[in-house]
């Protein structure tokens, strides 16, 4: 953040304005605006509220490439805010994501020649970043991950290979569409479907094509996330479910499945693909198991398949449906950060939706305690966090969620 820093000075400077009187035109303190310029971390709303005050655009910081000359019918400010939102996350330094971004263009060489063993440690590193949510590593390694997967398969061509290039591209997917950034995570998932076709497994063709429907969900095509679920689905049963990873991951699809017809406002469907899959659950081994590489999911087990019904009933606008799914929910019960997150996140919503807004901050701050960026990072959870701060501002729990997303 060094070189954003800098050019925010300098454009600060160009204004005549002091930092002082820089942060009272835009809100925040002299003092905020001195450690952003001397290379601290800086949100994305803090960026562009600069940008506008020092009336440059973001390319002029550094950020991105010069962009093509704006419609003046079509809402040129608003457009390039929408550009960089899909660029850029909210507490992950920008630089990272402008690095991974190119990368997907014009791929960094690896450091060497890359065997096996070493592309399949470099992928569990960044699953384990991924877990534990810490983006900011996860998305400055995933570029040297990409490079790697690809050069260990286009040199050996194995299946296995293909299979640990494709589940790299899950990977990205997953923190890209976590982060808000549609259009990068739509290009990495596709690549991920492609390269798992290369590994003719069935299980890893569903993994991918469940990270394509997330992605399709957040596009707002839900009907058509649907539909590719479906096809994986028919494409793992023609496999007969013979494994444990097969089976694994039929109940995986059958779930995600059900929460993007849920999406979509179709309750039947939903409701028939859960009760399928909590059928099919009971053909699991007695360990949990990850099937293939799934990004989000440790271990799938009964209570990881309860919580997709919150995620559901939600969906569906039955906060009280969701509310009691939970009930019996802890977060002792998942073994990673990221899902007992996700379990709080998705608590607050229902909560919110039940019209109990200091559950809904509490559970946010709960959310924020396994990982800041869950909270930070993530848009729809930012905007709740944001509408409880603007509708409920003497509510507990919204001072400090306040003081989360408000720079000093």
């Amino acid at each position: 953040m060094q070189a954003v820093g800098k050019a925010l000075r300098d454009a600060r400077l160009r204004r005549g304005l002091t930092q002082t009187e820089a942060g009272a035109r835009t809100g925040y303190s002299g003092s905020a605006i001195s450690r952003i310029e001397n290379g601290g971390p800086i949100e994305l709303n803090t960026l562009l509220d600069l940008a506008k005050c020092y009336d440059v655009d973001l390319w002029q910081l550094g950020i991105g490439n010069v962009p093509p000359r704006p419609d003046p019918d079509s809402g040129g400010s608003d457009m390039h805010r929408r550009q960089f939102l899909a660029m850029a996350g909210l507490s992950v330094p920008v630089w990272a994501l402008a690095r991974l971004d190119e990368s997907l263009t014009l791929m960094p060489d690896p450091p060497g020649p890359v065997s096996a063993t070493a592309a399949a440690d470099h992928l569990d590193r960044c699953r384990a970043l991924y877990d534990k949510g810490r983006h900011t590593d996860l998305v400055t390694n995933l570029p040297d991950l990409l490079a790697a997967g690809h050069q260990h398969a286009e040199s050996t061509g194995t299946p296995h290979s293909w299979a640990t290039l494709a589940s790299s591209y899950e990977l990205a997917t997953h923190i890209l569409s976590k982060l808000g950034s549609h259009d990068s995570s739509r290009l990495t998932a596709d690549r991920a479907v492609i390269y798992a076709r290369h590994a003719e497994s069935p299980v890893t063709i569903a993994t991918a094509t469940r990270a394509l429907s997330i992605v399709l969900r957040h596009q707002q095509l839900a009907d058509l996330a649907q539909r590719v679920n479906l096809d994986a689905i028919t494409e793992i049963e023609k496999s007969g479910l013979n494994t444990p990873d097969e089976r694994t991951m039929f109940v995986q699809m059958l779930c995600s499945t059900a929460y993007a017809a849920a999406r979509s406002g179709d309750h039947d469907r939903a409701s028939e693909l859960t009760r399928d899959a909590d059928q099919a659950l009971r053909l699991l081994p007695p360990q949990p198991r990850c099937a293939a590489t799934p990004v989000n999911a440790t271990a799938l087990t009964p209570k990881q398949v309860q919580l997709y019904k919150v995620s559901m009933h939600n969906a569906l606008g039955d906060s009280a449906a969701a509310l009691e799914a939970a009930r019996t929910l802890h977060p002792t019960m998942f073994p990673t950060a990221e899902r007992r997150a996700r379990l709080f996140a998705d608590l607050a919503n229902a909560w919110w939706l039940h019209g109990r807004p200091d559950q809904s901050a509490k559970a946010l701050t709960a959310a924020y305690r396994q990982i800041p960026g869950e909270v930070v990072n993530r848009p729809a959870i930012r905007t709740l966090a944001t509408n409880l701060i603007t509708s409920h501002p003497q509510t507990p729990d919204v001072h400090r969620l306040r003081s989360i997303l408000t720079p000093d």
